[in-house]
């Protein structure tokens, strides 16, 4: 459901905002690594038209001072903030900004700090607005406003607008319907200002219900405790007619994964950083006994490369790949090699990795939202909705999605792991239904490697008898020859073909008719 919110949000992110004015900056002295699109404009115009010096002065002046505004923001607080790893979010009228102990003391405050230099902005935006509006004018009188140049500065003009727009609705010093959410980089190298509608369901009926008669809704994921109801209430559906159904699933999630909470694993924020040495430890272990092909997912980047950092040694003791970039989860599809990926929130969706590729996901901890998540603390204080009932919802969606990088086709198999389900017995009863009713089994470590190697071995052999029932091929007949599409082919071949077709690492070497038995190599 965040993506539903952040349809509505309005943003502006300080980088978007720098280089929007660095495209509009008129340099006195132009060259090839010191251009601008409007310097490429009066450019075009081989002296046609010339950009007015008090004009171009102005529009200098008013872009420095943009950008002077924003390093103010970020300079102030750097000075202010707590030092932390991780960014630093707040909503600015809901919430305390995590300041630090010197800020404290003067009673520095930040929020309004902030409002200030947002005005600053505006004015700068507005008075360049006003400069690049004049700008345009003049093109059309000469004619001048066909190029491509020339639209993409009127474009500028409209982006301009709708910063103004966001900011203003930000600075607003009110509790309605929006959550007003900064996020501040930890390193203060950029900021990124957020206005997110709590209540989204009257603009999604203004936007979209309006205007059509009949809507059908598809989801794998929104179904929450066999009901739509949380997704029905949050776009505002349960104010008309609406059918549920639910489609049984086609795959058969009991007989080919399991799921498996660690028992006697360390806790993820454990001080003394057991968690991510026995993270590495097991995501070795597992790999040893299986093919590899793991993806382990992470709620926190820091996590994620202190397991990379011990990891990236030991696996390439044993000629086992190692990744932690979005970019390489394609490297998982070569059954030729060992490999695993290592990645953050945004592989939890968006992955489709069949057969062999992927055996196995691993989830760091279930993803609860913070009581001080920003969005999520406004919506419980604006609804009157208690922590369990909005946490549940999202964090049901996230582990589904994560659970759904395993099995994308009936020939898919293997584990989901979760390291720390932490002690919630409710959420912990609740994922069970919502996991196809799968059970969930605690197990330690030991345990879990020990039965890795037999699992993945009887995995494999029901895939390929399901593989052979598909095919429609009866394996110790006397055929040895096949006509497949009226071309003869050896039944061997045949087989082996149709399983590579399917991403599974199994080869049949020599087929016993008498006995009934098959020679098999595991690629």
């Amino acid at each position: 459901m965040e993506k539903s919110y952040d349809f509505f949000t309005l943003e502006c992110d300080s980088k978007i905002l720098i280089k929007l004015m660095e495209d509009l900056y008129p340099h006195n002295e132009i060259s090839h690594k010191n251009i601008s699109l409007i310097d490429k404009l009066y450019i075009s115009f081989s002296g046609r038209l010339q950009l007015d010096p008090t004009i171009r002065k102005r529009l200098q002046e008013k872009i420095v001072k943009a950008k002077e505004h924003v390093e103010n923001i970020l300079k102030g607080c750097n000075k202010s903030l707590k030092r932390d790893l991780y960014n630093h979010s707040w909503e600015i009228n809901r919430q305390q900004a995590p300041l630090n102990e010197f800020a404290k003391n003067n009673n520095i405050d930040i929020s309004n700090f902030i409002r200030n230099e947002l005005k600053s902005i505006v004015i700068s935006l507005k008075e360049i607005l006003s400069i690049l509006n004049y700008i345009i004018d003049q093109c059309e009188k000469e004619g001048e406003d066909d190029s491509y140049i020339f639209n993409s500065i009127s474009a500028k003009t409209t982006d301009i607008d709708s910063l103004i727009a966001t900011i203003e609705n930000f600075k607003e010093e009110i509790l309605d319907n929006y959550c007003r959410v900064i996020d501040i980089d930890f390193e203060y190298k950029y900021f990124n200002i957020r206005v997110i509608p709590i209540d989204i369901a009257d603009m999604f009926e203004s936007m979209f219900l309006s205007n059509v008669n009949t809507v059908v809704f598809l989801s794998a994921t929104l179904n929450i405790n066999n009901t739509m109801k949380n997704f029905k209430n949050t776009l505002g559906l349960d104010k008309h007619f609406t059918y549920d159904s639910t489609i049984d699933s086609i795959y058969d999630y009991e007989g080919k994964t399991k799921i498996i909470a660690m028992d006697k694993f360390p806790k993820y924020n454990d001080i003394k950083e057991d968690f991510v040495r026995e993270t590495a430890d097991l995501i070795e272990k597992i790999c040893l006994n299986s093919n590899g092909h793991i993806l382990a997912l992470f709620n926190s980047k820091n996590r994620l490369d202190k397991v990379h950092d011990i990891l990236i040694h030991n696996l390439n003791k044993h000629n086992i790949e190692l990744y932690k970039h979005k970019s390489s989860v394609n490297q998982l599809r070569d059954l030729r090699k060992k490999c695993v990926v290592l990645a953050s929130k945004s592989c939890f969706e968006g992955i489709d990795i069949q057969g062999e590729g992927l055996t196995c996901v691993i989830l760091d901890k279930l993803p609860n939202k913070s009581l001080e998540d920003p969005l999520y603390s406004s919506i419980r204080n604006f609804k009157k909705i208690n922590y369990e009932d909005i946490n549940y919802q999202q964090l049901s969606i996230k582990v589904k999605q994560a659970y759904g990088r395993l099995i994308r086709s009936k020939y898919d198999y293997g584990y989901f792991i979760i390291l720390d389900i932490g002690n919630n017995n409710k959420t912990f009863n609740k994922l069970k239904t919502d996991l196809h009713n799968c059970n969930i089994q605690k197990m330690d470590k030991s345990c879990l490697v020990n039965s890795v190697s037999r699992d993945f071995k009887n995995w494999k052999i029901k895939t390929f008898k399901e593989i052979l029932k598909d095919i429609n091929c009866n394996i110790y007949n006397e055929d040895d020859i096949l006509i497949i599409n009226g071309k003869e082919i050896r039944k061997i071949d045949f087989i082996n073909r149709e399983v590579a077709k399917r991403n599974i690492s199994l080869f049949i070497r020599d087929i016993d008719r008498k006995n009934k038995k098959i020679k098999i190599s595991y690629k």
